[in-house]
């Protein structure tokens, strides 16, 4: 072997004993593995950004009732702090309506205040708890249950990509409850769109869930809901004679520590009903 073809299996075994290092061999990687290497990355992260998708259809013998929201979010961790932009459809039987949204989330006097408008109108909702519940965050309560459940998640066989970036897909089950540090009680809810028999009831779903990891920075890529199936059957336990056709929540993650500092703009604060 001459000098140069040397240099090159050398260079070669030491990213094959680096890559080894990093993450193990193929066979020993796991979903736990993942989850516990991607809490101890989120302590990196200061903020992130989003593509949320939520779509929700409810038929009953006489009523429908359709909702389809797309928005783009960025957040940050310190202080926390979202703003949202995008789309939202609304079909009440033949009554449709389809309008711009936009939603921030600050604080404002230890509390948390949401300003968010529909077709250009402004209105203003004060919370007295310093957290974001409403809004889509990377909690440590989330991260943590995902650890004590993820010995029931599976891995693919396959990664697969989210925009130009390869990504470990895992899919198992987690409760209502647990899904809210990450994608916060509004969304879970149907914002106020779904008739809920009983919040408790709700909480306590256990629903399929996909996740994707980037393998690059072992973070989170996206999380896919479908919360239908387990909606239909509740719906039936309380008696309720309306179908729910999809629940679904496509939530992606984007651009992480990339974000610049949030704020009300002040023409926003002026325009508040």
């Amino acid at each position: 072997m001459n000098n140069r073809l040397k240099r090159v299996f050398g260079l070669l075994m030491t990213g094959m004993i680096l890559a080894g290092g990093a993450t193990g061999c193929a066979d020993e990687i796991t979903p736990k593995k993942i989850i516990t290497a991607m809490g101890e990355n989120i302590g990196g992260v200061t903020s992130f950004a989003n593509d949320v998708t939520v779509d929700v259809k409810l038929e009953s013998v006489v009523h429908i009732t359709e909702a389809c929201m797309e928005l783009q979010m960025e957040s940050t961790l310190e202080p926390k702090a979202s703003h949202a932009q995008g789309t939202a459809l609304v079909r009440l039987d033949d009554t449709k309506l389809e309008s711009p949204m936009e939603i921030y989330y600050v604080t404002e006097d230890g509390g948390m205040a949401t300003y968010s408008s529909l077709d250009q109108v402004w209105t203003k909702e004060v919370s007295g708890e310093n957290n974001i519940s409403t809004g889509i965050t990377i909690d440590g309560d989330f991260l943590e249950k995902m650890e004590e459940v993820s010995d029931g998640f599976s891995l693919a066989e396959e990664s697969v990509e989210l925009g130009d970036k390869e990504c470990y897909e895992m899919y198992g089950e987690m409760t209502v409850n647990d899904l809210k540090g990450l994608v916060g009680e509004e969304m879970l809810y149907g914002y106020g769109l779904i008739e809920i028999p009983e919040k408790d009831a709700v909480d306590e779903l256990v629903i399929p869930v996909i996740f994707d990891v980037y393998k690059d920075e072992l973070l989170p890529a996206r999380i896919f809901v479908d919360m239908t199936d387990e909606m239909n059957v509740l719906y039936e336990e309380y008696g309720e004679t309306m179908n729910v056709n999809d629940f679904t929540i496509d939530l992606k993650f984007l651009d992480y520590n990339q974000i610049e500092p949030i704020e009300v703009p002040e023409e926003v604060r002026k325009s508040v009903l």
